[in-house]
Parts: C-alpha cells; sequence; structure tokens
C-alpha cells in the first residue's frame, strides 16, 4: 500500500505545471504527504509490544520486518528533506510562512525525535537508525537558521516576536538533544536527570505560549493544544500486521 500511494503521489506531483511544482509551499505539502505515507512504519500493534519485549522477534511478518525498516528509513529521508527545504527558503519568504506550513516543520521534527528516542523502533537496527536520523544536525541547523530571523527593537533588545520565540524552541532543543545523548552515553550530571525529567513534548508544550515583553508566560497558546498532541502517534488503536498493506 505505501508504494501505491507514493506511485499515486508521484503521478499527482508530474501533471503539475513546472512553475506549480516549484511552488515551496506546494512542495512542503508534497514533502509532508510522503513522510505521513511512511510513518506507518513507525507503528506497530500496541499487543505486540509486550511479545517483542519477551525477546520474541517472530511475533508476525511485519514488526521486525526488512520492510518496515526500510519504510522508517524512507520516513527520515522525507522528513529531512522538509526540513532541508525549510533551512534553504530566503528570508522574505519565511517571514510569510504560515501556521500550517510551521506546523508541518514540527511534524518533521517530531518524526525525527520519535527515532531518536527509540519509542517505536527499538526492535529495529535502531541505533543505526538514530544515527541516519542525525537530530542533533537539523536541530543545530534550525537553531542558526532562526536566531538568523531574530530582529532588535529600537532599544538593543532582541524582539520577542514569532520567530524569536520559534529560536528559543530550536535552542531549547539543541540542549535536549546534548543532555539526552550525555545521559545515554553516562556522562550526563545527576542534576540532569536525562532518564527521568527530559522530554522533547516537554519543550514542544512550552513553545505553545506566548512570552510577553516582561518574560511572562501568558495562558494564550500560540500553537494550539491540538497541533502539539502527538499521542495519537504512539497511543493508536492496535493496527494489526499485514504485509501486503506495508509494500
Amino acid at each position: 500500500m505505501v508504494q501505491r500511494f507514493k506511485r499515486e503521489l508521484k503521478e499527482v506531483k508530474d501533471a503539475f505545471p513546472e512553475d506549480v511544482r516549484n511552488n515551496w509551499t506546494l512542495q512542503s505539502k508534497c514533502l509532508n504527504l510522503e513522510i505521513y505515507i511512511h510513518e506507518v512504519g513507525l507503528h506497530i500493534p500496541r499487543s505486540h509490544f509486550q511479545i517483542l519485549q519477551a525477546g520474541n522477534t517472530n511475533c508476525c511478518s511485519w514488526c521486525a520486518s526488512t520492510a518496515r525498516h526500510d519504510i522508517v528509513i524512507a520516513c527520515i529521508r522525507a522528513a529531512q528533506a522538509c526540513i532541508d527545504m525549510f533551512l534553504q527558503l530566503p528570508d522574505e519568504l519565511l517571514r510569510r510562512s504560515t501556521l500550517i506550513e510551521e506546523a508541518r516543520l514540527l511534524y518533521a521534527i517530531l518524526i525525527l525525535s520519535i527515532i531518536t528516542l527509540e519509542q517505536s523502533t527499538w526492535n529495529l537496527d535502531s541505533k543505526r537508525l538514530v544515527e541516519i536520523a542525525d537530530i542533533g544536525y537539523y536541530l543545530s541547523a534550525l537553531d542558526r537558521r532562526f536566531a538568523a530571523l531574530v530582529t532588535l527593537l529600537p532599544s538593543g533588545r532582541e524582539r520577542r516576536d514569532y520567530f524569536w520565540r520559534m529560536r528559543q524552541f530550536a535552542a531549547s532543543s539543541v540542549d535536549w538533544h546534548r543532555k539526552y545523548m550525555a545521559g545515554l552515553a553516562g556522562l550526563a550530571e545527576p542534576t540532569d536527570k536525562c532518564s527521568v525529567e527530559l522530554s522533547f513534548m516537554n519543550i514542544l508544550s512550552k513553545a505553545a505560549f506566548h512570552i510577553r515583553e516582561d518574560d511572562e508566560v501568558t495562558d494564550e497558546p500560540v500553537i494550539g493544544p491540538e497541533l502539539l498532541d502527538t499521542s495519537w502517534m504512539m497511543d493508536q488503536a492496535d493496527i494489526w500486521p499485514d504485509l501486503e498493506m506495508h509494500t
């Protein structure tokens, strides 16, 4: 089914006139669809987690399959392509980007973070998938890109607008990744509590609120909570394995 969706998406893209294909908003939508098509690789039936944790890798023809592994890699590549396109946009286009386009960027980041946290791929070659995802590179690149969009007030202070908040999100994400990787390597300070309290979703939830000039946080969200609620990614009802559906 994944291959069929990919073919159909390619046919749709090929049918567009060249000037339409070169529209970055449309390209963003298509890349987001590619992520969505391949996201199935991040899912296994809830009932199979216990089987896999018991050491049985033969629970079905999907959970530990090469086909699933390849689909996860394709999902990673699509997410990276989405972020790469965002990074390469000129300032004038980025400043005209909409909330929906920013949500697509967050979706791509979330995909790479899920791979990095090994939340659903631990029964595959998860360490290799983490290396391929290379989220540290992308978070650092986004931090630099958003930093370049921050402007100054006449007083010389940074203007705390939308791009300033996104820069804070990117910087917090870089710090999250540094501490998380240090925790895995056993190099984190005890106060970091990486394995207990460090959560990528906490970073997202904090980034969802306005920060006023006086540094106070208001209750009015910049990004609606429905866009930040990714529990559906990991808490789906059972998705029963069917190899024909996934290849």
